[in-house]
């Protein structure tokens, strides 16, 4: 067992860390180490699989090892020579939004109640999902409470502040928390402790396409996370289902990192950590999708679109060429990876570019077409990695003329209206207990939060737009995947 996790993770670090390196010291103005790590993991995961379905396209090859070699190298070396012409990414750090205030006694009051019969209820002391309707309104209660008392009440001028090293040791037991969350189950029950019904037709598509260098003819499927398995199985010398046990429990501690470095641009790395912990340890989604076999999916969502929405609401208080390249880049890979990443994120940005974008052009120019060209340049990558998968020339074809759509419109219309909501019990065990309690207070903390410039109101909107888009989006089977979306 962990002679095959020491002979995988060599080829996990070179496919999927080293190459977004220096991409992220040219992109990204940071001087925290978690937070660079997330994004040279997802430069490194958006680049690499591109690189090599350019390759595949021109070659007509399958991803051999002289391919993934190739990409691997093209990526480091151009991360590389941009990093040495251009320097390193500058600009502040500052959290884009005030912290909270601290609640006072009257929010207090029936928060401490709701926390006890919660209490009551995880320990068997009061059984019964009954006990979820009083807490609920108890919760949202307090968070009623806590509205009214700072209508008038002037934000704190001073964040908590941890010391960075006591910082770095927390979010370090919460990362080695998260990790034994993933691998304690196939260390418990045997290596390799198979997971998901999912981990046959992923492992059959990165077959494909070490073979032939498509899936096309497997079923209709963006390539990214096949490519990224492929150059795995290439580098490690493991068949993919065979790198699915070693690899995949690391994949909870992508959500974890992209957490962090979210709410560690919103309010401040001591929030990064509490946001990593809430992500990795308590959100049941993260694990479901991990125990489902849910790959591709997970990396879009978990990771990649909150990594996009957090370069994004950075683009609203400092933009530059360099943040706007970094959120096309992160933006437009979550169509190579999966079909509900791509459409939700596509679906929010539409919000953006209808509530926020205008305002922007209006109130500060220079933000609002950075903004406009990034999104822009986001749409168009976009549109390229999708060209062949989701055959666009015949889908756009087949609604102006009335024709075929294609394979892309058969996929819509199998998709869009088929698959009904589970209805709310399914979505409190995906969304875990105290998840759903604290997200209900975070709304109330969310929106009454002190505003701090021009940016803030755009990046507090934009957190609560993407929060409705994936609740509505759970209960109407149009969203085409409502359990995708819970």
């Amino acid at each position: 067992m962990l002679s095959d996790l020491l002979q995988a993770l060599p080829a996990a670090l070179l496919i999927g860390v080293l190459p977004g390196w220096f991409w992220t010291r040219c992109l990204l103005a940071s001087g925290d180490h978690a937070e660079r790590l997330a994004y040279t993991i997802a430069l490194s995961v958006t680049l690499v699989p591109a690189v090599a379905l350019v390759q595949t396209y021109l070659f007509t090859t399958g991803v051999t090892l002289a391919v993934t070699v190739a990409s691997v190298a093209l990526v480091f070396l151009a991360g590389l020579t941009a990093y040495l012409l251009l320097g390193p990414a500058k600009g502040p750090e500052e959290p884009v939004s005030n912290s909270p205030s601290p609640p006072g006694l009257l929010t207090l009051i029936p928060l401490t109640v709701a926390l006890a019969l919660a209490l009551g209820m995880l320990s068997g002391i009061a059984p019964g999902e009954w006990m979820m309707i009083p807490i609920a309104i108890l919760v949202v209660a307090a968070g009623v409470v806590y509205l009214w008392t700072q209508r008038d009440k002037p934000s704190p001028e001073d964040r908590p502040v941890l010391p960075v090293a006591t910082r770095y040791a927390l979010l370090s037991v919460v990362l080695l928390l998260v990790l034994a969350r993933g691998y304690l189950g196939p260390i418990m029950n045997g290596w390799p402790f198979p997971r998901g019904v999912d981990r046959y037709e992923h492992a059959v598509m990165a077959g494909m396409m070490m073979r032939d260098g498509s899936n096309e003819s497997f079923m209709l499927y963006p390539p990214g996370f096949h490519l990224l398995t492929a150059m795995l199985s290439r580098l490690s010398g493991f068949a993919p289902l065979e790198v699915f046990p070693i690899l995949a429990p690391t994949l909870p501690l992508l959500c974890a990192l992209a957490c962090y470095a979210l709410a560690k641009r919103l309010w401040g790395p001591e929030y990064g950590v509490a946001a990593a912990l809430t992500a990795g340890l308590l959100l049941g989604g993260t694990y479901l999708h991990f125990e489902e076999a849910r790959y591709p999916n997970f990396i879009g969502e978990y990771f990649l679109i909150v990594l996009a929405i957090a370069a994004l609401i950075w683009m609203y208080a400092s933009p530059s060429a360099r943040g706007g390249l970094l959120l096309a880049l992160l933006g437009s890979s979550t169509v190579l990876y999966h079909q509900i990443a791509g459409y939700s994120l596509a679906v929010l940005l539409g919000f953006v570019s209808i509530l926020i974008l205008p305002y922007l052009l209006l109130r500060d120019r220079r933000k609002g077409i950075y903004l406009l060209l990034s999104l822009a340049l986001l749409g168009f990558l976009s549109v390229l990695y999708a060209w062949d998968t989701y055959d666009l020339a015949s889908l756009v074809a087949g609604m102006l003329g009335g024709s075929e759509t294609g394979r892309g419109g058969e996929a819509v219309a199998m998709a869009i209206g088929t698959k009904p909501a589970n209805g709310p019990g399914h979505f409190l065990t995906t969304l875990s207990h105290p998840v759903l309690w604290l997200g209900l207070l975070g709304l109330s903390l969310l929106i009454a939060g002190q505003k701090r410039g021009e940016t803030d109101t755009p990046a507090r909107l934009t957190m609560l737009v993407w929060t409705l888009l994936l609740f509505f989006g759970s209960l109407t089977s149009y969203s085409g995947f409502p359990d995708r979306f819970e």
